[in-house]
């Protein structure tokens, strides 16, 4: 048997007004984003079975963050494009109070209203398909299992990433809108995953299930007391 530690960390809060930011390259201030490193240096230092993997979103709030742990602590960081946010079309980016001044503000905050009610029915102008978003976080979960059995991974990413990954591992549909609308990701926060492998023998095929540990769990409380969590 072995296993896969993966933690899950959401991004820092970004500088930026409100509005729904998913591959704008949007940044977070070095400020917040030295807090967060303290904190995971911390959670490091503290761990008996210590990170041995990065893995990161391209996309700048989580990468800047993730290449500068990965340089503190030595070690390998890998950037995967898959596991960037939904991309939000003609949406994304723009700010709630943009939307809130233009011409077509009505129609424009209906057809948010739609998508956070039924995301996968309602698709939001030019955006990409929640079914086309979830097949490509999949899919690259699945080979980091493969590619990192037996590691401990922290991977930096978005809080849409996080809810497919969920829905993934706790076997609930992905088109559940209450995913969207009452499952909270908090910024900075840290979702716990262990994988367990069973390797293959003559007698058995390989075989491997996972448990979610903490969903959306402040980073401090996870550095301060992870042998709660490990």
């Amino acid at each position: 048997m072995q296993t896969t530690t993966i933690y899950l960390l959401r991004h820092g809060k970004v500088n930026g007004p409100a509005a729904l930011y998913g591959q704008t390259d949007i940044g977070v201030t070095n400020e917040v984003n030295m807090k967060i490193l303290t904190e995971l240096n911390q959670l490091q230092k503290n761990l008996i079975n210590k990170i041995n993997q990065v893995i990161t979103s391209p996309l700048q709030r989580c990468c800047n963050l993730a290449h500068q742990f990965a340089k503190d602590n030595h070690l390998p960081i890998k950037v995967v494009d898959n596991f960037q946010e939904m991309n939000f079309g003609q949406l994304d980016g723009i700010s709630f109070d943009d939307i809130r001044d233009s011409e077509n503000s009505e129609k424009t905050w209906q057809q948010l209203e739609d998508f956070w009610h039924a995301p996968d029915l309602s698709p939001l102008p030019q955006a990409e398909l929640l079914s086309s978003f979830y097949n490509r976080v999949e899919r690259s979960w699945c080979e980091l299992l493969t590619s990192h059995t037996g590691k401990n991974i922290l991977l930096v990413c978005h809080g849409g990433v996080i809810r497919m990954l969920l829905a993934l591992l706790l076997d609930i549909d992905y088109r559940n809108k209450t995913l969207f609308s009452q499952l909270t990701i908090k910024n900075s926060s840290i979702t716990l995953v262990k994988n367990l492998t069973n390797i293959s023998s003559s007698a058995f095929p390989a075989s491997q299930h996972s448990n979610v540990i903490t969903i959306s769990t402040p980073l401090k409380a996870v550095s301060q007391t992870p042998e709660e969590f490990e």
